[in-house]
């Protein structure tokens, strides 16, 4: 485990951890932006990404664009 799952140590159990980690690598991710077209798409909070290059803020999934 790796990242704040790797913190976690042997709580919580082990599927459970997983299901976090794949979920935390997600959200860590940058996406194309629809507008400029660069890989620069960051989440900001719960269903707000922005993109570092141009600045514009989308609405979209809590995990992903």
């Amino acid at each position: 485990m790796k990242g704040r799952v790797g913190s976690l140590g042997a709580r919580y159990g082990l599927k459970i951890r997983r299901k976090l980690e794949k979920i935390e690598e997600i959200l860590r991710k940058k996406y194309n932006c629809p507008v400029c077209g660069k890989r620069s798409l960051r989440r900001k909070v719960h269903g707000i990404w922005e993109c570092k290059r141009c600045g514009v803020k989308i609405a979209g999934g809590a995990f992903s664009p």
